[in-house]
């Protein structure tokens, strides 16, 4: 993988500068100055493995590019920037002045390649996943609210739109933040607050709540299961702030709400051999006498 993409690299490097010079001159070849196409193609030549070796400094070749992410896109931005600067001295000193479009073209495709290279992996996994759960045999669906539109929630959105074998079905998301109100999160409406709850279970036919939000506060978390009780569907929960932060909520990891969440104190615990003897008259244990 990592050689593909090395040899991936060293010809769009080539091409990205070549198409700037070309498109600077109206797209004719013959137009350009033999004088700027012997500073591009001598300096290219040589410059195109500097380039790879800062690639490689910024890690370039040894990310997992099936998960890449904002911090993928940022090394890219880094690369792309330092190359650049580079380009423009080293071509400048030891050739000639280019024109300006020349590195300005030039560096937006060089981006470019490099996403693109970077980022249709990662994007045709994706649409080949959705694709095959469409395909697959249809289950049972059971619909589903989401309690908040944060971080938690497009994990859980995510991994839901992967798994062919969920029968879950993302229908809309609440979230008392008003700017987050008629927008979508990965194509599913945040509809509203804590106050619709109640009306959109029945005009969705919502079967599932999920509560997503980890980092509410207690009393926050208990007013909010204690609307969703009333809902009559059933709750549940994603793991804590730890699991959010490694990246580790899933559909697999959701847990039912506990009673504690909505008493907020631990459950009372009978002792029913206790009452049983007490029924039938016997003593009351050495501990509890009068």
């Amino acid at each position: 993988m990592a050689l593909c993409l090395i040899l991936y690299d060293f010809i769009s490097m080539y091409a990205a500068y070549f198409i700037a010079l070309w498109t600077r001159f109206d797209c004719h070849y013959t137009q350009i100055p033999v004088k700027l196409l012997h500073s591009y193609s001598t300096f290219v030549s040589f410059f195109v493995w500097v380039a790879l070796a800062i690639y490689g400094l910024c890690k370039l070749y040894h990310s997992l590019w099936r998960y890449a992410s904002y911090r993928e896109l940022g090394l890219c931005c880094f690369a792309t920037a330092i190359t650049l600067l580079l380009h423009i001295v080293g071509i400048t000193v030891f050739f000639q002045r280019m024109p300006v479009s020349y590195f300005l073209i030039g560096g937006i495709f060089q981006f470019g390649f490099l996403l693109f290279s970077r980022f249709l992996y990662r994007f045709m996994r994706l649409e080949l996943a959705k694709f095959r759960k469409i395909m697959s045999k249809p289950a049972p669906e059971n619909r589903v609210m989401l309690i908040g539109a944060g971080a938690a929630a497009q994990m859980l959105i995510r991994d839901l739109n992967t798994s062919p074998s969920s029968e879950l079905k993302i229908c809309c998301a609440i979230d008392d933040d008003p700017n987050k109100w008629n927008r979508n999160m990965e194509g599913v409406p945040i509809i509203g607050g804590r106050d619709i709850i109640l009306d959109a279970v029945k005009k969705h036919n919502i079967h599932k709540i999920l509560f997503a939000i980890p980092s509410a506060s207690f009393e926050n978390k208990q007013k909010l299961l204690n609307i969703c009780k009333d809902s009559g569907c059933e709750l549940l929960s994603v793991p804590g702030l730890i699991q959010l932060a490694s990246g580790e909520v899933t559909i697999r990891t959701l847990q039912e709400v506990k009673i504690e969440d909505l008493l907020g104190r631990e459950p009372i615990k009978v002792n029913m051999d206790e009452i049983f003897n007490q029924l039938a008259g016997g003593a009351l244990p050495a501990d509890r006498g009068p």
